[in-house]
């Protein structure tokens, strides 16, 4: 771990997804030989599923990460755009190392539909969470240009591509969160599970062999 890396003093509750605009607070949970930490990246990888969801490849993220899995997860969202503005680390650094963390826990929960963004959506550079790593639900809320299947076989196997930006879309891209992945959900949200046929289930990261719940569930995982 390099030392110019700091936990920052200031802490908040960064979600994955804003969808009931509620916040969590995060709990510190170990991964795999990581030590424990808090905040949006700290994912909880035990035992094993098989399947992948539709679309989903492995990529060599986590060993082009310069910033470690485990100092990502040692801060929160406000901790990651303090370092990212103090100039400690870039936002590529942090993005990487999300995706890094994205690409270890993937295969074990299931929580991200289709693949990861390996450069991340475009988002303000001045925002007041600017470079933070963001999991967008695949649910109503829809990014212009990117494929959202709302966890249901009726959108097709290459999902539905809209040509804009919801509104909420548009208010994360103007904070500055960049936007790595879309997160599972449950076929139309009409479920407390999420285990729609168009990803597999999504695991409980505490307990592989329980649900991960829903509407948020991929979400859930991943911030847990």
């Amino acid at each position: 771990m390099r030392a110019r890396y700091r936990r920052a003093d200031q802490r908040c509750t960064l979600a994955t997804d804003t969808t009931t605009g509620r916040k969590a607070e995060p709990r510190p949970l170990e991964v795999a030989g990581v030590p424990r930490g808090n905040g949006p990246g700290a994912v909880l990888p035990s035992g094993s599923i098989a399947r992948r969801p539709v679309g989903w490849h492995a990529t060599s993220s986590a060993a082009e990460a310069d910033m470690e899995i485990e100092e990502y997860t040692s801060h929160d969202g406000c901790g990651l755009a303090a370092l990212i503005r103090s100039g400690e680390v870039s936002a590529d650094e942090v993005r990487d190392a999300a995706l890094a963390a994205i690409e270890r826990v993937q295969p074990e929960i299931n929580a991200v539909a289709g693949d990861p963004f390996r450069d991340g959506l475009a988002a303000s550079s001045d925002g007041p969470l600017a470079g933070v790593p963001f999991g967008l639900k695949d649910l109503v809320c829809h990014a212009a240009g990117v494929p959202t299947w709302m966890g249901s076989r009726l959108t097709g196997p290459e999902g539905f591509v809209h040509e804009h930006d919801t509104e909420l879309m548009a208010r994360f891209r103007r904070a500055g969160l960049v936007t790595v992945a879309r997160t599972t959900t449950p076929e139309m949200g009409y479920n407390a599970n999420t285990e729609a046929r168009v990803y597999g289930s999504t695991r409980n990261p505490h307990d592989l062999s329980r649900s991960a719940g829903g509407s948020s569930g991929g979400s859930g995982a991943l911030v847990a």
